[in-house]
């Protein structure tokens, strides 16, 4: 989860496990950045979900 930015533009975020750690910026093309929100779908809605890796 990003909790946040630093003024100097770091910024702040929280592992799984609730330790709080800055992201690499510089590394920025080996994670992403998502929001996490709900959404409204109705019976037969098509929906389409990329990315998925484990």
């Amino acid at each position: 989860m990003v909790n946040g930015q630093q003024e100097s533009g770091l910024v702040l975020a929280e592992r799984n496990s609730g330790e709080a750690t800055l992201l690499p910026l510089e590394q920025s093309g080996r994670f992403q950045v998502y929001e996490s929100k709900k959404i409204a779908l109705a019976s037969g809605d098509m929906i389409r979900i990329n990315g998925v890796k484990q």
